[in-house]
């Protein structure tokens, strides 16, 4: 898909052909640089990056407004496995982060010390939605909210559509 981009951006005035070489008997390697055009989409895009507050779609939005179909066990269940992988995912980060040197620039292609605030800004996401899943698991096992394998209550359903 990468060389599909490119040549759309080609195909944009956004980047250009700098050098089509073989060497031995590998591939073609195409060399691009930005153009003036693409110097200012860039800008622009990265601008927008920062001055913009977006909040992407989330897919436990929707499962959290159909949960009570759902068997409160198997809630339960599904909501300690996410703790384990969020868990698992922030000590990864943690190590990730613990080899970014000091310093780093990447010229030496290691990775860039700036990247530490893209492991820091995951690493924040995770804890939040960690915290919030241990609670919410905490208020699953407490019996809060009606489930699929709850007793019935009066007429038996769960919910009424009126």
């Amino acid at each position: 898909s990468i060389y599909s981009a490119l040549k759309t951006l080609e195909k944009d005035g956004l980047v250009e052909v700098v050098e089509r070489a073989r060497h031995g008997s590998s591939p073609a390697r195409t060399r691009y640089r930005t153009t003036g055009e693409g110097h200012k989409e860039f800008a622009a895009l990265l601008r927008k990056a920062w001055w913009t507050v977006e909040h992407g779609a989330e897919p436990l939005i929707p499962a959290l407004c159909l949960m009570p179909f759902m068997p409160r066990t198997e809630l339960a269940a599904a909501l300690q496995a996410r703790v384990t992988r969020l868990e698992s995912s922030i000590e990864e980060l943690r190590f990730a982060r613990a080899g970014i040197r000091d310093g780093a620039t990447g010229a030496d292609g290691g990775i860039p010390e700036h990247v530490r605030e893209i492991v820091d800004f995951t690493t924040s996401h995770l804890r939040a939605e960690l915290d919030w899943t241990r609670q919410f698991l905490r208020r699953v096992r407490d019996g809060a909210y009606r489930f699929a394998d709850d007793p019935p209550i009066g007429d038996g359903s769960i919910l009424k559509f009126e």
